[in-house]
């Protein structure tokens, strides 16, 4: 008999004709019970590998617009970011503009350049400078320009228009309208040297115009110098109104009742 042969056997019960015969007696059917069983568990291995299957590979669900969370994360992020340089900017921007403007309108930086008012003010020192609402008076300290000095220079107005100076220049008596005015907070005189004055007095101030001198009396080139002389109101820069330098110095300086 050939190898093809062997695997067929016509005598032998076929498995599907024991199924629909119950009718047969004998061991088929304890044979049909192990087959059920062996199809039963067979099925319940399948279903539950199956189950197991789709529970492992069953995909998460995804936004409907298909993109992730992350990405929508990321994307906040970085919006986030630009707006927070954005204010950034526009803030310095607006600062910038502020600085700038208070600088060149209200009030303006000057470096003092001498000893002329000490000790009221020494030699580099800060100050800010105002002219708003400003109309100059005895006792103000003001910067002003003058054509003979490449700098501004900063003097104490010590009379206004139509005012008479008289100057003693033995004591150093000031008086003003034949008033003698009261120096005694701010001025300095150094007993070494002697002021320098081309001015004829009493001198009337002009119209216009105010009569300056430095608090260091003896060592300051002012309105009793013909090269400064009275000092016309519209080249003030403005009036001294603190000191902001150095830091252990900062002073404001109030006017003169």
């Amino acid at each position: 008999m050939d190898e093809n042969s062997v695997g067929v056997n016509n005598n032998k019960p076929d498995l599907n004709e024991i199924f629909i015969t119950p009718d047969d007696d004998g061991p088929n059917d304890k044979k049909i019970n192990i087959d059920e069983s062996k199809d039963n568990s067979s099925e319940n291995a399948t279903t539950s590998g199956t189950e197991e299957t789709s529970y492992e590979e069953k995909p998460q669900d995804l936004p409907s617009d298909g993109s992730t969370d992350s990405s929508d994360d990321n994307g906040e992020e970085k919006v986030s970011l630009i707006k927070f340089l954005f204010d950034i900017v526009e803030t310095l921007a607006i600062s910038t503009c502020a600085v700038v403007l208070v600088f060149t309108i209200i009030v303006r930086l000057a470096i003092v350049d001498g000893p002329s008012m000490r000790h009221t003010l020494e030699n580099s020192d800060a100050l800010l400078v105002s002219n708003l609402f400003f109309e100059p008076k005895y006792g103000d300290i003001v910067v002003f320009t003058s054509d003979n000095f490449d700098k501004p220079l900063v003097k104490r107005v010590i009379a206004t228009e139509g005012q008479v100076v008289d100057i003693d220049f033995e004591t150093w008596a000031v008086t003003v309208d034949g008033v003698l005015i009261d120096e005694s907070d701010y001025i300095y005189i150094d007993p070494n040297s002697r002021a320098f004055s081309d001015v004829e007095y009493p001198f009337t101030v002009p119209a216009g115009y105010v009569f300056v001198m430095g608090d260091n009396r003896n060592h300051s080139t002012d309105s009793r110098d013909t090269r400064v002389g009275p000092v016309d109101t519209r080249r003030i820069i403005g009036r001294v109104i603190c000191r902001i330098a150095p830091i252990s110095k900062i002073k404001v300086f109030e006017r003169f009742s």
